[in-house]
């Protein structure tokens, strides 16, 4: 008995120590974060004398905002002074350029040089949301970035990096999906009837092979 009470004390201890995935926002709100605090790092480890301010420029496919935001946040943890534009501003800036293809595809370095010089800064931060969904499987959050430095004077890019960060989801969480989920219920029926069928031919094979046994005893 004091065996299965340590034992069910150390999965207690284990469940509370071991973080909880997250539900769906939470998840995708780590997820983000956690590639933003990737491509943060490598953009510290880069050797960039020359640049001492940056601008954050609204990343696309990032309707709502907030991978933009979280990576101006983020940014503000590193050697580089932010230079801060309100979304009135950017959005006349960016109203001059017709962003019909993905933003780094567009931002050549004329676009970088031109930009840069009426924001006053030495770089500017841009890039895209490659991906920030659930997963095929539906288990874990992904957030997918292409993020590139391009530096003022030069129009040159210095940095760039594609971070990843997946986040998997809360128990309950994937439980309610599954239950919303409309072929969940018939997938439970067919696997239960299978299941079912199946202990009543082992059921009678056992009882052939008794009689079969019995008789050939008999004999």
């Amino acid at each position: 008995m004091s065996t299965i009470i340590r034992l069910f004390t150390v999965v207690g201890v284990l469940a509370w120590a071991v973080p909880a995935p997250a539900g769906e926002t939470e998840a995708m709100d780590e997820a983000t974060r956690a590639a933003v605090d990737q491509a943060i790092e490598t953009l510290r480890a880069k050797n960039l004398e020359d640049v001492d301010t940056i601008a954050v420029m609204p990343l696309w496919d990032d309707p709502d905002g907030y991978v933009t935001e979280t990576l101006k946040v983020a940014a503000t943890n590193t050697a580089f002074r932010l230079v801060a534009r309100g979304e009135a501003e950017w959005d006349q800036l960016l109203e001059e350029i017709g962003w019909t293809e993905k933003r780094e595809d567009v931002m050549d370095s004329a676009t970088v040089q031109r930009f840069g010089k009426i924001l006053g800064c030495d770089a500017i931060l841009y890039g895209t949301v490659r991906e920030l969904q659930l997963d095929e499987l539906g288990v874990q959050a992904v957030c997918r970035l292409t993020l590139h430095l391009g530096i003022v004077e030069t129009g040159q890019i210095a940095w760039s990096d594609q971070p990843v960060a997946r986040v998997p989801l809360r128990a309950e969480t994937l439980l309610v999906r599954l239950l919303d989920n409309p072929a969940f219920l018939p997938a439970v029926i067919c696997v239960a009837v299978v299941l079912f069928v199946g202990i009543i031919l082992l059921v009678a094979l056992r009882r052939r092979l008794a009689l079969a046994m019995k008789q050939r005893s008999v004999t």
